[in-house]
């Protein structure tokens, strides 16, 4: 009696596990978008970042790249990171429509995996996001001062000099900079904060402390 129960208590449990394994194996192929996110929120970011890219081998649009790349960010799979960002940042239709911290934030993953990978155009790519123009005046530089400030403080807390370096002379000997630069704004910014050019210069002076620091 004893063994038919244990047998019977197998067999339900070998019948549960297959009936488990075959939902999830039904749902990951039906929907690999939904596998993605419930990974995501089990706070399993490999397994998020493999369904994202079977979904988005799919479904091309902005918003499901915009899931592979900060997945891929989060797995720690930079190269991914890099390739898929770089992709998305070509897109008129991200670029133009979706809200800027989207944008930023895609700039700012691609830009933490150029650094973690070497990539040597890492300062270029940085600046060029940036500083974003109307003709010849930079406009929105508060709104992607983050962009220099991820980079920025990251080299810092790796000691890495070189690149704080090459970040100060790049945006103050290249780019030559002075408040006449910026679009609409003066020292003195009416609305009460501070403005992009003041923006730039708080910039300027948090990285001369850092590599000061190094």
């Amino acid at each position: 009696m004893t063994k038919k129960i244990i047998q019977t208590t197998i067999i339900t449990l070998i019948a549960i596990i297959c009936v488990i394994a075959f939902t999830w194996g039904a749902v990951t192929i039906i929907s690999p978008y939904t596998m993605g996110k419930f990974s995501q929120k089990l706070g399993a970011d490999k397994s998020a970042s493999a369904y994202f890219e079977i979904d988005y081998k799919r479904n091309k649009s902005d918003d499901r790249l915009y899931n592979l790349v900060s997945s891929t960010f989060y797995a720690n799979k930079y190269g991914k990171t890099i390739k898929y960002g770089n992709e998305l940042l070509k897109r008129e239709s991200f670029v133009n429509n979706y809200t800027n911290k989207n944008y930023i934030d895609i700039v700012i993953y691609v830009a933490k995996s150029k650094y973690y990978t070497g990539n040597e155009n890492l300062v270029e790519f940085v600046l060029e996001h940036a500083f974003h123009k109307d003709g010849e005046k930079i406009v929105d530089f508060k709104k992607y001062s983050t962009i220099i400030d991820s980079v920025m403080f990251l080299a810092s807390s790796k000691g890495d000099k070189a690149t704080l370096d090459n970040l100060y002379s790049s945006m103050v000997v290249t780019e030559k900079i002075g408040e006449d630069s910026f679009m609409g704004n003066a020292l003195d910014s009416s609305d009460g904060y501070v403005s992009d050019y003041e923006q730039y210069v708080i910039t300027i002076y948090t990285l001369t402390q850092l590599q000061d620091r190094v």
